[in-house]
């Protein structure tokens, strides 16, 4: 493996950018010629642990074609995937794709694609972009990725980056989604940083009935397990702010409908009620809309 494309411009594309472009030949593509123009002049700042090192990559806004490489990786939100779908239309069908979202919603977009190679990604870094070629690495963490489609070659080779390949990316999703559901949501709505939602005992008491609700929806096996793992991510990013907070004090839309809108779905599909769900749902949506006005 010689050379990575990147889509996306946020916190995540600047980080894997960032890393990966000391061993590999990286291309990130970005939303607006303004940052493409940016990173190309600047480079990429990478800021960790009060260290902080500039990283050459060359930058092209998506409006253009998405040049053939070893792997390209897809950072972008949710929301903003089927905007770049054309575009990725255009590559071969040989091209292994790997997507790194929140959520499960993605996986009906992928079903569709032609390329017979495809990943499933996701992150417990810790990122925050503070400009448009600028990154801190707030939590050092792991990459987890899983085949959806196709075999695991392609992708093995990748160095400077702490990967975990797992075998089922189906119970790899579940548990990030999980995970997103309890913290997001709430430290949204509450405007609390994550270890608040353990060290206020409301808070945790919602946050455990929350989980039940999800647990009985996406009838989880050795639930214990999935209730420990969001406890410990509570726990060591304590200090930390969720992404779904930072978009709403942005501003910006949030991936709800990807987290809660997914278990929303599962749930009516198998016609059980969630309340709880249901009003963090409606919740974040009001803000959003009223954020919008």
């Amino acid at each position: 493996m010689k050379t990575i494309g990147i889509i996306g411009g946020g916190s995540l594309g600047l980080l894997f950018s960032a890393y990966l472009s000391d061993c590999y030949d990286v291309t990130l593509y970005t939303k607006t010629k303004t940052q493409a123009k940016c990173i190309n002049e600047n480079g990429i700042t990478l800021h960790r642990q009060g260290e902080h090192h500039t990283k050459k990559v060359s930058a092209i806004p998506l409006e253009k074609n998405i040049k053939e490489a070893d792997l390209i990786i897809i950072t972008v939100k949710q929301y903003h995937l089927k905007e770049i779908i054309p575009f990725i239309q255009t590559l071969t069908i040989h091209t292994p794709l790997l997507f790194i979202q929140n959520g499960m919603s993605h996986i009906e977009i992928l079903k569709n694609l032609p390329q017979r190679t495809l990943y499933l990604g996701t992150v417990e870094h810790g990122a925050m972009r503070t400009n448009m070629d600028s990154v801190h690495h707030t939590g050092i963490g792991t990459t987890r990725i899983a085949s959806y489609r196709g075999e695991m070659e392609s992708i093995l080779p990748i160095v400077n980056f702490p990967w975990v390949i797992e075998t089922d990316w189906y119970a790899m999703l579940v548990k990030k989604l999980v995970v997103n559901a309890l913290i997001n949501p709430l430290t949204a709505l509450y405007r609390v940083k994550n270890g608040q939602l353990i060290h206020n005992s409301y808070f945790y008491k919602t946050m455990r009935l929350l989980f039940e609700e999800i647990a009985s929806v996406l009838k989880l096996d050795s639930a214990f397990n999935y209730w420990e793992n969001a406890l410990g991510v509570c726990s060591r990013t304590s200090t930390n702010q969720s992404s779904m907070l930072k978009d709403i004090q942005e501003g910006r839309q949030t991936e709800i409908d990807a987290i809660l809108g997914y278990i929303q779905t599962q749930a009516a599909e198998k016609r059980t009620s969630t309340p709880i769900v249901d009003f963090l749902y409606g919740s974040i949506k009001g803000i959003e809309e009223e954020k919008g006005d």
